[in-house]
C-alpha cells in the first residue's frame, strides 16, 4: 500500500550506519569510524526532540557501532584476502516465468559489494551483516544469499566481467563491545557457495509468491517471533486483526508514498 515508518527499528538503524561506513571505507578509503560517527549525529539530529527515547537508543547504538568498527579494523585493517571490484549497488532484474521469460515482477536488492576472493580466484557478492547470534547452518538455506548471487551476476556482466559468481562473502560483525571477558568471536568471514539449481528453486519459489500475492494485495502474515518483534507494521497489523482503527495508527506513524 506504499506506507513506511516515520521512525526506525533501532537494530536496523544500526545496520544501516554499518553499511554506509563499511561502503565508504572499501569504496574510497575512509575512515569507518569517523563515517559511521558523523552519520549517527545526522541521524540523531534528523529524529528530532520529539522521539526522545529514540535519540538516546540512538546514541547507545553509535558507542557499539564505534566500538565494532575500531574492533573491526583491528581484525581486518591490511589482512582483507580480496579485491573489491565493485561497492554498494542497487539491481533490479525481472523474475523469470517457468518458460525462462521475464516476469511483470522485478527483484531488487542492495548488493554490498563484488569481489575477486585471492585464495580461489573466483567472484563473490560481498554481504556486511551485522547479528547478535548466528545460526551457521541457516546460510544454506537462506535465499538472500541465492538472490545475491544471481544479481551479482547481472552486476558483474555490467562491468565487462564474463565470469560467473562462486557465491557470497558473508562478512559479519556481532553486536558486542569488545573486553577481555568477552569469549565469542566478534567477527566472522564464510564463504556461502551457490549452484545454478539453486538459482533456479529460488527464482521459482519467488515467482510463484508474486503470483499468489499479487491478487488483489493478499498477504499472508507468518507470526513469529523475531519477524514479528522487528516489524514496523506490528501495531497496525494488530489492530487490524482487532477491528479497530488500524488507518489512524498508519496515518499517524507512517508516511505514503505518492505512487
Amino acid at each position: 500500500m506504499g506506507y513506511k515508518p516515520i521512525r526506525k527499528n533501532i537494530n536496523l538503524e544500526l545496520g544501516s550506519g554499518i553499511h554506509i561506513a563499511l561502503d565508504e571505507y572499501y569504496g574510497s578509503g575512509k575512515d569507518p569510524v569517523s563515517v559511521f560517527s558523523d552519520w549517527a549525529d545526522d541521524r540523531v539530529k534528523a529524529i528530532g526532540s520529539e522521539w526522545e527515547d529514540d535519540q538516546n537508543n540512538l546514541l547507545e547504538a553509535k558507542d557499539l557501532g564505534i566500538a565494532m568498527l575500531e574492533g573491526y579494523l583491528a581484525e581486518y585493517e591490511g589482512e582483507d584476502r580480496f579485491d573489491v571490484l565493485a561497492t554498494e549497488h542497487t539491481l533490479k532484474r525481472p523474475i523469470p516465468t517457468p518458460e525462462g521469460n521475464p516476469s511483470k515482477c522485478l527483484m531488487v536488492a542492495r548488493l554490498d559489494g563484488l569481489v575477486r576472493d585471492w585464495d580461489t580466484g573466483k567472484l563473490f557478492a560481498m554481504e556486511h551483516k551485522t547479528y547478535k547470534r548466528l545460526n551457521e547452518s541457516w546460510l544454506d538455506l537462506d535465499h538472500q544469499m541465492t538472490i545475491q548471487v544471481w544479481l551479482g551476476q547481472y552486476l558483474a556482466k555490467t562491468l565487462g566481467i564474463e565470469e560467473e559468481v562462486a557465491g557470497v562473502l558473508y562478512n559479519g560483525l556481532r553486536k558486542q563491545k569488545p573486553g577481555p571477558r568477552v569469549s565469542v568471536p566478534l567477527f566472522m568471514r564464510q564463504k556461502v557457495y551457490r549452484n545454478a539449481n539453486q538459482i533456479d528453486v529460488a527464482l521459482t519459489r519467488a515467482y510463484w509468491k508474486y503470483r499468489e500475492t499479487n491478487r488483489d494485495m493478499a498477504i499472508f502474515p507468518e507470526p513469529n517471533p523475531v519477524r514479528c518483534g522487528w516489524c514496523d507494521f506490528r501495531e497496525p497489523c494488530t489492530e487490524l486483526q482487532m477491528g479497530g482503527d488500524y488507518e489512524f495508527l498508519l496515518g499517524e506513524f507512517f508516511t505514503k508514498r505518492e505512487r
